[in-house]
């Protein structure tokens, strides 16, 4: 290993940083069943947390409870998995359509988001 090569999943770490193939060992099928994986399940998360934020919505409109904490509770759990949820499957989409590690003013652009929705 001395000399940077590689079997397997033994991937030296000079192999990953800013601008360099985010297809690490030349496997691209796992590379796009991994980020396919995680595309699906993100987005179908998104897609549970607005249903569920318009369910609440609709339940409080229609039947006039009060809105205590309790009640509101679930709903800022479903906004703050949205936000999660957009700059993860934001940066997921970024890996799978560039194939590289972001770098320069990217990097610096996707940093910010991921700040500002997990912040």
């Amino acid at each position: 290993m001395a000399d940077g090569s590689y079997t397997g999943w033994l991937i030296p770490i000079s192999s990953i940083g800013p601008g360099k193939s985010a297809i690490l060992g030349g496997n691209y099928p796992a590379f796009y069943i991994i980020h396919g994986a995680a595309l699906t399940v993100i987005a179908i998360s998104v897609l549970s947390c607005i249903v569920l934020i318009s369910w609440i919505l609709c339940k409080w409109k229609t039947s006039g409870l009060e809105i205590n904490f309790s009640v509101r509770f679930p709903l800022y759990l479903a906004i703050a998995d949205i936000l999660w949820g957009v700059s993860h499957f934001t940066d997921h989409l970024y890996l799978v359509t560039t194939q590289v590690y972001p770098h320069g003013s990217t990097k610096l652009g996707l940093s910010i988001f991921l700040w500002f929705f997990l912040g």
